[in-house]
């Protein structure tokens, strides 16, 4: 017979984490095996190899039973972490800081070539376990695990081998209140002064509980972490805060009774406000100003002086026009002969008329005549009968002026003739 047909037999080829039996299946009914203590099996209790030796047909043969399939070793891996939401990894790692968004944990496998499967999420009781998680359903995947907040989530997981292995996933960067902060001021007095109002972080101390208590909402397989306290509305204690208002100052100053709300956030992104409000400042009554005294108007400029009018020319005087002459009687006498008037009287009177548009002057005084002869516009002259007072009288006519005078008399007399 060929010894090639000899052959193994194993109690099991799935993974195990138990024994396998490895059974020699003999050529022939007389075959000897010649070690292992003429036995047909080995026990392998770790992934091996043994080698059978035997007899068939006077012949020597050996044949190798080989084992890998053992495993007792429990599955491990790593847990990754993503924003929920989102497919980006690691997008909500610690080292990311803080976050107000829920986080989703991957369990990822490293030493498991074979199905490994999670025994705890979504393969429970949901009802329950939900319930008591205070969280959704997680029947999507059972390798992932939804964080609603801070905690340990572990994931139990068993491999085909049958072993049974805990994986933690630990949450505690998750920031989901924002913080808890009151407004403290510089004086509660009534003043005319500014009050300067500040906002601060509120402390917890032993009387505080917190809304998510340490101990709230625990489970089998998700402790809740609390290193924080939380007051009745969600607000949390002892965290540090960022004015987003206001120039980014914790501090606000009031000059006159008001309001100012303070906006704030922490790290996470949480935000929150909280109102300031003065109506303690009692201003002074101011007395009025006192008036100044107006200003001085300016003085006007002194106005120019008009030009002084010129004096205007003297106009000329006309020339004196020549004394026409005295047509001669026809007797050829210089003067014309008055006749006496009818009643004897030696008065002589002054009758002559220039009828030709010149006015010609005439005087009798004391029975003595003389005649003169002008003309309009121009100027004439002539003598005066002698007194015989020792005075020889003259008249004359200058632009229609008749002026007669008396020398040697000290008299004199003007006569207008118009």
């Amino acid at each position: 017979m060929n010894i090639y047909s000899a052959a193994i037999g194993y109690s099991t080829t799935d993974p195990t984490n138990g024994e396998v039996i490895a059974r020699l299946i003999k050529p022939t009914d007389d075959t000897v095996i010649t070690n292992n203590n003429g036995s047909d099996t080995y026990v392998f209790t770790e992934n091996g190899e043994f080698t059978f030796e035997f007899e068939a047909n006077g012949k020597t043969a050996k044949v190798v039973a080989r084992v890998d399939w053992i495993d007792r070793e429990a599955p491990t891996g790593r847990i990754e972490f993503y924003c929920a939401g989102t497919d980006k990894k690691q997008s909500c790692a610690a080292d990311k800081g803080k976050t107000n968004r829920t986080i989703e944990a991957k369990l990822v496998i490293t030493n498991e070539s074979h199905d490994v499967t999670v025994l705890n999420n979504s393969m429970f009781d949901e009802a329950q376990e939900v319930a008591a998680l205070d969280m959704e359903q997680q029947v999507h995947d059972p390798f992932v695990f939804t964080f609603l907040r801070n905690g340990i989530f572990k994931f139990v997981v068993q491999d085909r081998a049958g072993n049974i292995g805990e994986i933690e996933a630990v949450v505690d960067w998750m920031d989901m209140a924002a913080p808890k902060a009151m407004i403290e001021y510089n004086t509660h007095e009534e003043t005319d002064g500014p009050v300067v109002a500040r906002l601060v972080k509120v402390s917890a101390n032993g009387d505080n509980e917190g809304g998510m208590g340490a101990d709230d909402n625990t489970s089998e397989y998700f402790t809740p972490i609390e290193k924080e306290l939380y007051d009745e509305d969600g607000l949390q204690y002892n965290e540090d805060f960022i004015v987003t208002n206001n120039g980014g100052s914790s501090e606000y100053t009031f000059t006159e009774n008001g309001e100012f709300v303070f906006q704030y956030r922490d790290e996470a992104g949480n935000t929150a406000m909280a109102l300031a409000r003065v109506d303690w400042i009692k201003k002074a009554e101011e007395k009025p100003d006192t008036p100044g005294n107006p200003d001085i108007p300016d003085v006007p400029d002194t106005p120019e002086l008009p030009d002084n009018p010129s004096i205007p020319d003297v106009p000329n005087i006309p020339d004196t026009p020549d004394t026409p002459n005295v047509p001669e009687d026809p007797d050829g006498s210089d003067n014309s002969v008055v006749p006496d008037k009818p009643n004897g009287d030696d008065d002589t009177s002054d009758d002559n008329t220039n009828t030709g548009g010149n006015t010609g002057g005439s005087a009798g005084i004391n029975g003595g005549q003389t005649s003169g002869a002008g003309t309009s516009g121009g100027s004439s002259e002539g003598k005066l009968p002698n007194t015989g007072a020792g005075v020889s009288p003259w008249w004359f006519v200058v632009s229609g002026i008749v002026i007669v005078g008396l020398i040697g008399g000290g008299m004199m007399a003007n006569n207008r003739r118009r």
